[in-house]
């Protein structure tokens, strides 16, 4: 028995789903798997195929599958219901379910930003799939669906759901081939995280999403990002002087680097103040005094005590020996060249 919806869009007629039941597609539920624990919420704006979704999730075995066709509604069902799982439609509002994603992975708006999230597209343009894939997706499935591709992938995501890694503008699963998936020189490597999906449907209670759990991930996240931030200052401050040597230097690349620099300190400064290092404080404040100094001019000198202030945010966070006094030195000999050429 073969199952279609057919339905005229943008002029064209499609098939918009499938299911076979006499095929290698065939699917017998496997029920190891509690999925009637796990709540689902569902994004699509059209109505047929949300309903179509619905039903083979719910043929899965899901029982709490709540669906909506408004972006907005869901991020509310979202906020509300704390789900399992989360599927959502890429094709008609690309860049606002992204930003809803981002929303998620940056614990915005749920109490569980590590929740499952697949993402749903008939023809996902390059440009859609690195979108996001960068907003933090675990998966995505491109349609038309089976029921087949569905448990494959939430299977995937109970049994081997990928680690998150923390850059200074991405938080989400690992993408890196396994031979790269290693710590840094920093020990900065990926994040289990808590994985709700799996404790709802197997019991798994190292894998439990509490209050508790998720506060202690999203720590050691922050912890990540806050590096991150610090050890990308000295990244783009060999870039620009790269440029420089290079004769290829481009003022408007340039003027965007410092502008860079200049939101990773403020980042900085924030995630500073409420990760309780407080006291770091006063370098951030000495940084965008010497970033306004390197606007009006190029100097090494001036590039080279940016480089040392935010080598000793990451010595202070790493807990390295002689953190407090690289700290000291940054900004006292800073302070002083600064005065100088301030006087001159």
């Amino acid at each position: 028995m073969k199952i279609s919806e057919r339905r005229s869009l943008r002029g064209r007629w499609k098939v918009y789903a499938y299911i076979k039941t006499h095929s290698k597609d065939c699917v017998v539920v496997d029920h190891k798997y509690a999925l009637e624990q796990a709540a689902v919420v569902l994004f699509n704006p059209h109505l047929y195929m949300r309903t179509m979704l619905r039903s083979t999730l719910m043929g899965l075995g899901f029982k709490d599958v709540y669906d909506y066709g408004e972006l907005d509604r869901t991020r509310d069902a979202i906020i509300e219901r704390a789900p399992d799982l989360v599927l959502l439609d890429l094709d008609e509002e690309k860049e606002n379910t992204c930003a809803l994603i981002r929303e998620i992975r940056q614990t915005s708006i749920s109490d569980n930003p590590f929740v499952a999230i697949i993402a749903l597209s008939w023809q996902p343009n390059s440009a859609t799939v690195n979108n996001s894939m960068e907003a933090g997706i675990d998966d995505l499935i491109v349609m038309p669906i089976s029921i087949k591709s569905i448990f494959d992938r939430v299977d995937t995501l109970i049994q081997n759901r990928k680690e998150f890694i923390v850059t200074s503008s991405y938080v989400g699963p690992d993408r890196r081939a396994t031979t790269d998936a290693r710590p840094d020189a920093l020990g900065l490597g990926a994040i289990k995280v808590p994985n709700s999906l799996r404790y709802r449907t197997i019991g798994d209670h190292a894998a439990i999403a509490s209050a508790e759990a998720v506060n202690a991930v999203t720590a050691r996240i922050n912890h990540h990002r806050l590096n991150r931030y610090a050890q990308r200052i000295p990244w783009l401050i060999g870039e620009i002087q790269k440029s420089k040597e290079d004769g290829a230097e481009n003022s408007k690349i340039t003027i965007e680097r410092h502008d860079e620099i200049g939101c990773l300190i403020e980042n900085i400064a924030f995630d500073l103040s409420t990760q309780g290092y407080e006291h770091l404080l006063e370098i951030t404040d000495s940084m965008l005094r010497l970033l306004d100094f390197i606007r009006e001019k190029h100097s090494q000198q001036f590039y080279e005590f940016m480089r040392l202030h935010a080598l000793s945010i990451t010595a202070t966070l790493m807990e390295s020996d002689g953190a407090a006094v690289m700290v000291k030195q940054a900004l006292k000999e800073t302070a002083a060249y600064l005065d100088r050429v301030q006087a001159a």
